[in-house]
């Protein structure tokens, strides 16, 4: 965190196979050491994988997924006195409007 001013996001570069930015951003959630190659042929070869036993385009399945895994609602835990009551708030409304990709891709990242 910087004492002063704010830091701009950077942005993602698209993948050079499917030429999107989505996928980028999970090859590097994937990634570790610095080993983005590795993590590229993981991704592309569950992408066949993929096209291979639906049938369709990748991409879509992917995009389909990815909707399918993205929480619509933020559940936030909110003191009241003695106890912590669980509410759900808008994602949308908080301070991170792109917490339900962050959280798909974790999710992806575990499976």
């Amino acid at each position: 965190m910087p004492r002063k001013g704010f830091i701009a996001k950077r942005e993602v570069l698209p993948d050079p196979i499917y030429n999107n930015v989505v996928v980028t951003k999970l090859i590097n959630n994937i990634m570790l050491d610095g080993k983005k190659g590795v993590a590229q042929k993981i991704v592309y070869d569950a992408f066949n994988i993929v096209a291979e036993k639906t049938g369709k385009d990748a991409l879509e399945a992917f995009q389909e997924a990815m909707d399918n895994i993205m929480p619509v609602l933020e559940v936030k835990s909110k003191t009241c006195g003695w106890c912590n009551i669980p509410s759900s708030y808008g994602s949308s409304s908080g301070k991170t409007p792109n917490i339900g990709s962050k959280m798909a891709y974790s999710l992806l990242k575990r499976t």
